[in-house]
């Protein structure tokens, strides 16, 4: 195995995120209507190089698709942005495109290409791809803006891919945007092929893992641990918690009341004895009272007596909460409610 296979220039997105932004540092012309075409399409037909991108709308729908909105063709000091979607694909400029003696530079020209033949079809021609080209200076990454990175320790603004190519003014963040993307290849290409990168010295490189063919990414590079997901320890911890509480777990019990019942106190009807001879009507009277009493009485106490047997066969509900043994693990605040006693009980 070669040194060349063992190693490569790669850039992690963590390292791109934190180099300076990049300038555009060349002039712009804004192509909406035919008849600045032919002068924009002669300036660059006379350049010994051309930059190449397009952008498309994006559609957030499935299902739903666009046609390519902006072709983005730069030379070294200036950059001519067609919206096709206003002026179509003009035959001038398709000559341009399918001209091999015209050298064009782009990334990723296929998924380009395919979305200007349904434009029109015709056969580009004189296109390098970068993505290719780069794979003979030891590097890995495909994407425009870490090829940059890599090369000129700048990064290229994203902020503008996913915004509205057909709207009907484009802002000034769209229009550099756009042009600095086909100025880039024209930038990168240059530096490359006059052997102004050397990727030993790049601080990019990097010894590939011979057993999954990535590069190595040291600690430092890595991302920040997701606070979100639990540690072993902390795991460990609302283990043993979980065990204490089912230790603790009071089980269902049926709590009954002891029947007791009081003996009903009994009134004699029958009439104490007389020391004396008192009238037969007042004897009567007073005979008839007191049947009447105990009567009344014997209900009434009879009745309570039902009345607590009866209660005394349902079963009390009572709630117990039992509460984790450790409240201070953060997140736990869960409490179990255990009822004892049969809720169905007749």
């Amino acid at each position: 195995m070669t040194e060349a296979t063992k190693r490569i220039v790669s850039i992690s997105k963590e390292e791109l995120a934190s180099l300076p932004a990049a300038d555009f540092h060349a002039g712009l012309r804004l192509i909406d209507n035919n008849d600045d075409v032919e002068d924009a399409v002669a300036d660059l037909a006379a350049s010994d190089i051309i930059g190449f991108d397009t952008e498309t709308r994006p559609s957030f729908k499935r299902g739903i698709s666009y046609k390519v909105s902006l072709l983005q063709l730069s030379t070294r000091k200036v950059c001519y942005l067609f919206r096709l979607n206003k002026i179509g694909l003009p035959e001038s400029l398709v000559r341009l495109l399918a001209d091999p003696s015209k050298l064009k530079i782009g990334v990723s020209v296929h998924d380009d290409f395919h979305n200007l033949m349904k434009l029109v079809d015709f056969t580009p021609e004189g296109f390098i791809d970068l993505q290719a080209y780069v794979k003979d200076f030891m590097i890995a990454d495909n994407s425009l803006s870490r090829l940059y990175g890599i090369v000129f320790g700048k990064r290229i603004s994203k902020a503008q891919r996913l915004t509205n190519w057909e709207a009907d003014k484009l802002t000034k963040a769209q229009q550099t945007y756009a042009a600095m993307d086909a100025l880039a290849c024209i930038d990168l290409y240059d530096c490359l092929s006059t052997g102004n990168f050397d990727p030993q010295a790049s601080p990019y490189m990097r010894e590939v893992d011979p057993i999954t063919s990535q590069p190595k990414i040291t600690v430092s590079e890595t991302e920040p641990a997701n606070t979100s997901e639990a540690s072993p320890a902390l795991l460990e911890v609302l283990s043993h918690a979980l065990e204490v509480m089912q230790s603790h777990t009071v089980l269902p019990t049926v709590a009954k009341k002891k029947t007791s019942r009081k003996p009903v106190k009994q009134e004699s009807t029958e009439a104490a004895p007389k020391t004396k001879t008192t009238k037969k009507a007042a004897a009567t009277r007073k005979s008839t009272t007191t049947v009447k009493a105990t009567a009344t009485k014997k209900t009434t106490a009879t009745t309570k007596s039902a009345t607590k047997k009866k209660s005394a066969t349902k079963p009390e509900v009572t709630p117990v909460i039992v509460r984790p043994a450790v409240e201070t693990i953060p997140g736990i605040k869960k409490y179990a409610f255990i009822y004892s006693g049969n809720l169905s009980s007749k």
